[in-house]
């Protein structure tokens, strides 16, 4: 490596997670992290602040159904990623991992999801993207250590920007570059508080952190420096 900074070594780490090179139980896993997040959105669309969202974002009122990547008819990348990692973390169910001291699902899928629409993603695509979303998101966080969490930021939210971007610059095929840049803008806008617990900007947390990583990625695939 010619360039040692903390943003280009987790650059080359993305290009580096392929689906080939995935033990068997790690993309069990992630078939897993898929089933997981969407049974959790699906759930929480009943939740008024999905309600909320949905009439906000869409003018809609939300069910079910609408939670099941494709479904919902408009919108862009932003506003889908939005709902779902939001409606995903609503009831507080979804998996969390003992090492990132929050909830990677609802950024990293969500955010994958939110390009469904868009972009034609195989399974594979899928799954090499998770499993490079949950471990940056892991690295970084590990970076941070726990200090991070007990000092009252929500880790969800701040550490997952950087994930879902992360995952959605994998499913984009962002070169390196392209990958720092959505790193950098990711960085910028990462945010949430352990403050906002018990209201309904705990899981808005997770849907922005879900959003801001997807739309990151794609204004950097466009040249957003």
């Amino acid at each position: 490596m010619t360039n040692t900074s903390p943003t280009s070594t987790i650059a080359e780490l993305i290009q580096g997670y392929t689906f080939e090179t995935l033990p068997k139980d790690v993309v069990h896993v992630a078939k897993l992290a898929i089933l997981d997040t969407l049974g959790c959105a699906v759930r929480g669309s009943s939740e008024t602040l999905t309600k909320i969202l949905g009439e906000e974002l869409f003018n809609v009122t939300v069910a079910g159904k609408d939670l099941i990547p494709g479904q919902l008819p408009g919108g862009k990348p932003f506003d889908l990623a939005m709902l779902y990692g939001a409606s995903s973390h609503a009831i507080d169910y979804d998996d969390a991992h003992p090492e990132f001291f929050g909830h990677l699902g609802v950024v990293v899928v969500s955010a994958i999801s939110s390009l469904v629409p868009f972009v034609n993603i195989s399974g594979i695509q899928a799954i090499a993207a998770i499993v490079t979303g949950y471990e940056i998101g892991v690295r970084i966080n590990r970076l941070l250590n726990q200090q991070h969490y007990i000092k009252g930021f929500h880790t969800t939210g701040t550490v997952g920007v950087l994930a879902a971007a992360a995952a959605s610059g994998k499913i984009l095929n962002l070169n390196t570059e392209q990958t720092k840049a959505a790193l950098g803008l990711a960085a910028t806008q990462a945010a949430g508080i352990k403050a906002t617990f018990g209201t309904m900007s705990k899981p808005y947390n997770a849907g922005h952190a879900a959003a801001c990583g997807v739309h990151s990625a794609r204004l950097a695939e466009k040249g957003f420096t």
